[in-house]
């Protein structure tokens, strides 16, 4: 990283609090070139990082990763419909369709954000629901150009435990989301 670069980021942190988000951090060697950027000023100024190797939590923070859960259903149901109707409501015919397409995504944030998109860009129509519905996992992994990758560069290669944290993210609006979070490490500073 440029030397002055550096040195301009530091000095604008400094005696600031601060939270700022590393997405994807893959290698403690990564963390320790960053955080020479952030100044300890002990003022509750925070780092955020995502990551899939647990080391790299480990290696950069006393305290331990937060790890995120399923969606139930309802919140999958109100995740979904939020997507799709925003401000308004869904009419009663396509409710209990929503409902079954929200629960088909497992409780899976990014799968049903991705759901929600498709039923947006299509009719809302029974038979147009109910055609996705049934085959809910193929449309998810095959609308979004985005979704197979996603889930070929990260879903597929992360334990478990990870996978209901990295998918849960996806329920953010867009322009809040910078990718998709695995595993949430607070940083003190």
């Amino acid at each position: 990283m440029n030397e002055e670069l550096a040195e301009y980021v530091y000095k604008i942190l400094k005696g600031r609090t601060y939270l700022i988000v590393m997405d994807d951090m893959w290698s403690t060697q990564t963390w320790d070139d960053a955080r020479r950027f952030f100044p300890d000023d002990n003022n509750r100024s925070r780092v955020l990082i995502t990551t899939r190797p647990s080391e790299v939590v480990v290696y950069a923070s006393s305290s331990p990763p937060y790890h995120m859960r399923f969606l139930d259903e309802e919140w999958s149901w109100n995740l979904l419909r939020d997507k799709v109707f925003e401000q308004q409501n869904c009419p009663p015919k396509l409710k209990r369709i929503g409902r079954m397409i929200a629960k088909n995504c497992g409780g899976l944030p990014l799968a049903i954000s991705v759901a929600g998109g498709i039923l947006t860009k299509g009719n809302r129509t029974q038979h147009h629901w109910q055609k996705i519905a049934k085959n809910i996992s193929l449309t998810v992994a095959t609308d979004d150009d985005q979704f197979p990758k996603i889930l070929t560069l990260s879903y597929d290669h992360l334990p478990c435990y990870l996978k209901a944290c990295f998918l849960y993210m996806g329920g953010f609006p867009r322009k809040l989301q910078y990718s998709n979070l695995q595993a949430h490490q607070v940083v003190g500073s």
